[in-house]
Formats: C-alpha cells, structure tokens, sequence
C-alpha cells in the first residue's frame, strides 16, 4: 500500500494508482482503515468477506477529469451473521460522486446554468436536476422567515410571467417569491406568514390583488403606494402625449427630436450639464411639450416638497387646475383618485419599494438563464445565492481564500475547499438583496470563462488499466 493519501477531507483512501490519459485521471483508492466491531452485534468475531469496489467522480484537477475507483471490502460477522462494506464520510452510501463534488455542483447551479455544469464536469442533466432539488427541499425545510415591520410587495419578471415578490425594506431582505400575484395566491402567502402582526405597513404598486389579499388577511396594516409607481404612470401619460405630437411634427423636427425621449422622463435634477442644455433646446424648439413637461414636474415636486399629508393633498387638488388641456393627464389624475388614500398615505408612512429595484438586474440575469427551468428552479437560484435567513438572524458564507489547491478558469481543483466558515449578523428575516446585486456581477465574467472551458471539455471514461502513456 501507498503512503500517498487522496486529498479529500476527511483523509480515508490511500492511492494504490494514478491513471492519467488524455482529458481523464483516474485513481485507484483503497481505504486505510477498517471496522473493529460488527454494526450490529458489536462483536469483534468478524471476518473479510470479499471485495467491494465502488467508482464514483471527484472534482476536477487542473482541468482533467477525475474519477476514483475505490477498492473497499466486504465483511462477515461470525457471531451474528450479518454482512456489511466500508462506508466513508467522504462519500454518500451508493453515491456516484463525493460530497464535495455534490457541494460544488450546488454552488454553481446557484451561479450558472445547468449546461455549463455538465460540459464543465461530464454528468448529465438529470442529475444535476435531482442534486439541486434536493438541495432546494433542504432548504425549503430550514428556512424560517417572519413578518417584518415594513413589508414590500412588488413583481419580478421571470421567464416572461410576472411573479410576486415580498420583501422586508427596512432590512433590503428578499422574503419570498411566489409562482404569480394572483388575489388567490397573494392571500394566501400573507395567511402563512408568520408572527403578521409584526407588520405595520405595507409598500405596494398599483395592483388591486395586493391591495385586497392585504385587506382580507391584515386587516389593519397601513397601505402606502410606492411612489415610483405614481411616477411611473405620470410619465407614462407624457410620454402618450409627446407621441401624439411627434406624429404631427415635419421629417426634420422629427429628426431633431428623435432619441430625446429620455430627457423629457428624467427627473430635472438629475439631469447636469449638456443633458441639461439638451433639454432646454427641445423645450424652446417645441413649446407645445414645455407645458405637460412642466406639468410632470409640479406633480413631481408634491412628492418632493410636501411635508404634510394635507400639504401634498391641497397641491394635488391645485395640480389638476392645470391639466383640463390633456385627456392623458386627466385619467391619471382619476388612477390617483381611485388610489387616492394609499398614495397619499406616503406622506404619513414613507416608505417606498425602491429597494426592489436593485433586484431587476438579478431578475434579468437569472430569467435569461432560465430557459427550460421551472419557477422552482428560478426561485431557488434568487433566494438561496447566498445562504435564506432565520428570524432575526441573518447567516451567510464567507468566503476562505484556499489554502491548498489552485484555481484556473473557474475550475475548482479537487483540492480546493468549498465552503468557508459562516458568520452570523443581526439583521432582519430574509434573502440580503445587496449581496445578490455584487454577485450577479460576477456571472457574466463567470460564463465567459466557462465558456472556455466548455470548448475544451471531453467525456470522462474511467481507466481500471493503464493503456500507456500518450
């Protein structure tokens, strides 16, 4: 037997051989200890039975392709009579692969597509699927989330359907994500929530099914409409008024006009110099959008300068004076009539969903790998990149630099350590959102370096027997 043991954690095998031939290594593993007692009757009494030989993969070693063939043994108690093999931490009772091998292809169906995976590592699809899912259930079963104090409700779109999406906005914590945002499905998400009368307001857009699963299920929760949704249909009816006008315009203005769009959307005050000029010269050239540009401003500024409920409800009411001239604004004007205690309740409560913007590009990135996956898949790639929270107690991986073992494209080495040490920070129930947004950015230089790596990928073979050196 060889000195040489196999780098796994915890060290089990000792390499009998090493087979490398062209993309694949293989190697010939025996265990370096064995059983003292039976597992049954705890006797000594026992004898080797035979040989059981088990093949399973390991992560990769510079880019080659490893398999192990494990040269275990089989046993025999003389007392009882019962017959039993080695077994290993490192590897899973009838497992094909190693633990860490698993660990791995979780970490990454939370980073990339499932295909990479499988020209990354040679395994089938299939396989990945049932890792994952399991791994999903896992999670499902220890995660514990509570209602928090100010709770967001808003939508994300995945894989073309709009989904519903709650979130803790003072923590920037995804709660959950449900399969659409159906009254029916909405109600009874807010029925399971648990500890709901921890929650004293609630952000929402402009769809009724919020607005009325929280009145059935949290009767007295405060409903603030989110005001970037307000400002959302304000530009929206601009914007039909200044394609209403283009229409009318000359092929010239037309052109002098065209990709200006924007600055009419623009919030004034984030427009600076050029874009700012730019502006001043599409309103001198076309006074007929000056005035429902100026208009979207006023209405702009109630939210802005507004410091009262009473004050921002009186400039309203000064505001619609303004808009007789304008079918476009007037039947904005009726959406805020008809929402008029929800978005004006800002103003006593103010909260926004601003935060759920910052998961649009997540949102966008994981829908675009999504094709062919279920919502299941999809919400598990958004709500456990990094590790769901308990109550109160956000946990999260941190990660250890390797102390052993290199990296090269973003090919874990088989002596590369997964998982580092977790750190705990009190904060709220939830998914952090922030920590989403900086790992999202990483993908793209992720997927481009797979996509080397898939170019040069081979399918595994296991070598029992060298076949010479090549």
């Amino acid at each position: 037997m060889s000195d040489n043991l196999y780098n796994i954690e915890p060290q089990e095998f000792a390499i009998l051989e090493r087979h490398e031939v062209g993309n694949c290594i293989t190697y010939v593993l025996e265990p370096i200890s064995k059983p003292t007692r039976c597992p049954d009757c705890q006797d000594t009494n026992f004898i080797q039975h035979g040989i059981n030989q088990r093949k399973a993969r390991d992560l990769n070693e510079f880019n080659k392709l490893v398999g192990i063939v494990i040269k275990g043994h089989r046993y025999r108690c003389k007392t009882c009579g019962k017959t039993w093999v080695d077994t290993y931490k490192s590897i899973d009772d009838a497992a094909k692969m190693t633990n860490r091998m698993r660990d791995y292809i979780i970490d990454q169906c939370l980073k990339t597509t499932f295909t990479n995976i499988k020209k990354e590592l040679d395994i089938s699809i299939t396989a990945i699927e049932k890792i994952f899912a399991k791994y999903t259930e896992e999670m499902e079963g220890q995660r514990q989330i509570v209602a928090p104090r100010i709770l967001g409700m808003d939508e994300t779109m995945l894989n073309g359907i709009y989904r519903g999406m709650y979130v803790d906005v003072e923590n920037r914590r995804i709660i959950d994500i449900t399969s659409d945002r159906k009254l029916r499905t909405v109600r009874q998400w807010l029925a399971l929530l648990p500890e709901k009368e921890r929650t004293e307001c609630a952000t929402i857009d402009m769809w009724g099914s919020y607005k009325d699963a929280l009145r059935m299920e949290m009767p007295n929760v405060f409903i603030v409409i989110d005001k970037f949704h307000v400002v959302k249909h304000l530009n929206e009816a601009l914007d039909t008024i200044r394609k209403k006008y283009t229409a009318t315009l000359t092929d010239k203005e037309r052109r002098h006009i065209k990709g200006n769009r924007w600055l009419l959307l623009t919030n004034s005050e984030e427009l600076e110099g050029m874009n700012a000029m730019r502006l001043q010269d599409i309103l001198y050239s076309f006074p007929e959008l000056e005035k429902p540009y100026v208009i979207k401003e006023e209405f702009r500024n109630i939210y802005l300068f507004s410091k009262t409920r009473a004050e921002a409800e009186q400039a309203f009411e000064q505001w619609k004076t303004t808009i007789n001239d304008y079918p476009e604004y007037l039947a904005f004007a009726d959406t805020v009539e008809n929402w008029r205690t929800e978005i004006f309740n800002y103003f006593d409560f103010r909260f926004t969903n601003a935060v759920t913007e910052s998961l649009n590009k997540v949102s966008k990135e994981i829908s675009a790998q999504g094709r062919g996956y279920n919502f299941n898949v999809l919400r598990a790639k958004l709500l456990y990149r990094n590790e769901a929270a308990k109550p109160a107690k956000f946990a999260y991986h941190e990660p250890q630099r390797p102390s052993t073992g290199v990296m090269q494209d973003m090919t874990f080495t088989f002596m590369t350590p997964f998982f580092g040490k977790k750190k705990s920070v009190e904060v709220g129930a939830g998914t952090d959102i922030d920590v989403l947004s900086e790992q999202i950015s990483e993908i793209v230089e992720i997927r481009q370096r797979l996509g080397r790596i898939n170019r040069y990928a081979n399918k595994f073979k296991y070598w029992d027997e060298p076949k010479g050196d090549k």
